[in-house]
């Protein structure tokens, strides 16, 4: 398998990519993903509640999240990359599940598809390929709207971290009820069925593994295990705390230099974290990359800021930056090496088109 990605960036000839956790456009010298998929279902009155966030509409509406992604592909009008709707389907041996409920745990994904939900493992690891095949259906539609572009379209399977199946917050926190000598393995078990799974679908467009939203480095190492064992493409973004630390308190330039080690890790990156922090965790990558043999696309799209009351899970108004906040912060990370860019949870369409805007205007070469 080729790396699709850097190949764009060489034809190129330009280090320059824009991001926004979801899906991602490309444009001559510029790419764009959207990661706030699930904001965008949620604006458009579906309910996204429950552990399966918005992933549920695989099971219950396929057709919205299309719709979905055609929004995005609408208002950005440069050649893209579709993220796969990120997914919450996963299984558990039975032991485990004993061991859950041992604990006393509340059941929810962490026991598995199959008791909360009706579905076979073979079933749910079949809706995490539809994901992609979505992706696809709605790239095809684009192109036949007449979109030129269409076909350099990749596609990124999103792999989300293993707290954030377990819908308690834990991927804030990095803190796993598994035992430290076990956890390498039980996480390396855990994403690699579901990289498989996205690989399996059925596409014409190139796919690259995402890694989202991971909180401390024994799953860093496991993820970057699976890329190179499955041989496929992808990138690894982490979830800081802080302006140098990972959630799980490491220091993310001790991480660094364990995936310039993986072969197929093309691309290290930081997303759904409070936006003021990212220059200085760039600055940070930066300096761990700069004057290696091996290149690294450099990747951040964090959230808005807005804060989560764990209490009334809900948002607490007034918290969140606006679009124009938000876009001028975009324009000091591309300043900043990076060379792909965007918006996590609770930005939308009309922040990557605001974030498109600047590009094009900023960077004339991004233009089409």
């Amino acid at each position: 398998m080729s790396d699709p990605l850097s190949k764009l960036l060489e034809q190129k000839k330009k280090n320059f990519l824009l991001l926004d956790g979801g899906k991602t456009c490309f444009c001559s010298f510029c790419a764009i993903v959207w990661q706030g998929l699930a904001t965008h279902l949620e604006e458009k009155g579906f309910d996204i509640s429950g552990s399966l966030w918005a992933s549920k509409l695989l099971l219950t509406n396929p057709d919205a999240i299309v719709q979905a992604h055609l929004d995005y592909l609408r208002v950005v009008h440069i050649k893209p990359i579709v993220e796969a709707l990120q997914k919450f389907f996963f299984f558990l041996p039975q032991k485990r599940i004993k061991y859950f409920q041992s604990k006393k745990k509340t059941l929810q994904l962490c026991v598995g598809c199959n008791i909360k939900f009706g579905l076979s493992e073979k079933e749910g690891y079949a809706k995490i390929s539809e994901s992609v095949e979505l992706a696809q259906k709605a790239i095809d539609h684009f192109g036949k709207e007449g979109n030129k572009h269409s076909k350099e379209v990749i596609i990124a399977g999103s792999v989300g971290c293993y707290g954030a199946t377990l819908h308690d917050g834990s991927e804030y926190t990095g803190i796993y009820d598994i035992t430290e000598e076990s956890k390498f393995d039980f996480l390396k078990a855990f994403h690699k069925p579901r990289m498989q799974a996205l690989l399996r679908a059925k596409r014409g467009n190139d796919i690259v593994i995402a890694c989202e939203t991971v909180p401390l480095q024994i799953e860093i190492l496991a993820m970057c295990a699976c890329l190179d064992e499955l041989q496929c493409y992808g990138w690894i973004s982490m979830c800081c705390r802080n302006d140098s630390e990972l959630c799980s308190g490491e220091k993310l330039c001790d991480v660094v230099p364990y995936l310039l080690k993986s072969q197929y890790c093309i691309g290290i990156g930081i997303n759904c974290l409070d936006p003021v922090y990212v220059t200085a965790l760039l600055d940070t990558i930066q300096s761990q990359i700069r004057g290696q043999p091996k290149r690294m696309l450099l990747i951040a799209y964090p959230n808005k800021g807005e804060k989560w009351d764990d209490q009334t899970r809900q948002w607490i108004p007034g918290t969140k930056m606006s679009d124009a906040e938000f876009t001028l912060l975009a324009k000091e990370w591309v300043q900043h090496g990076a060379q792909i860019i965007g918006g996590c949870c609770r930005t939308n369409p009309q922040t990557i088109a605001t974030i498109s805007k600047l590009v094009r205007h900023h960077f004339p070469l991004a233009k089409l």
